[in-house]
């Protein structure tokens, strides 16, 4: 192929994925035919606070820890059984606490602490954290204990 012809389709291409893009435009309830025409790619960035729900855990089968350690960075502390959804279980213990449901608090404690050894005592936090610092150095902007639990011994 000769650099002219080249030049010719790569122009001819741009042209008609211009005229596409152009008749799609104001046609779709999102103004884009994912992946070919994303007029709005960055459209949806994080929030730089936000406010999250999480463990704090204070105490280690009836051993208090020397300083209360965030769920997230205590990885260490717990068995293989840790549960995998953990961040919308602390979500739905938040949920049920602020609608006072004794049964939902009673189900989500029961599912949270199924990953965690007997005699782990625990707050629910409420945080306000900046998201890149948080993940980065676990350092949040405001912390609030709501309530505090002791799970059972197996």
């Amino acid at each position: 192929m000769t650099s002219s012809l080249t030049q010719r389709l790569i122009v001819g291409f741009l042209i008609f994925y211009f005229l596409a893009g152009v008749a799609v435009y104001k046609r779709t309830p999102t103004d884009e035919i994912y992946p070919f025409f994303s007029w709005s790619l960055f459209r949806d960035v994080p929030q730089r606070t936000k406010r999250i729900y999480t463990l704090q855990i204070t105490a280690i089968g009836g051993k208090k820890l020397e300083e209360p350690v965030f769920y997230k960075d205590a990885p260490g502390l717990f068995t293989a059984a840790r549960v995998d959804n953990a961040n919308y279980l602390f979500n739905e213990l938040a949920r049920t606490y602020f609608l006072h449901d004794e049964a939902g608090m009673s189900e989500a404690r029961r599912r949270i602490e199924y990953g965690l050894p007997g005699g782990t005592e625990y707050n629910l936090i409420e945080a306000d954290i900046d998201t890149v610092a948080f993940w980065k150095s676990g350092g949040a902007i405001r912390t609030q204990v709501l309530t505090s639990f002791t799970s059972e011994k197996p």
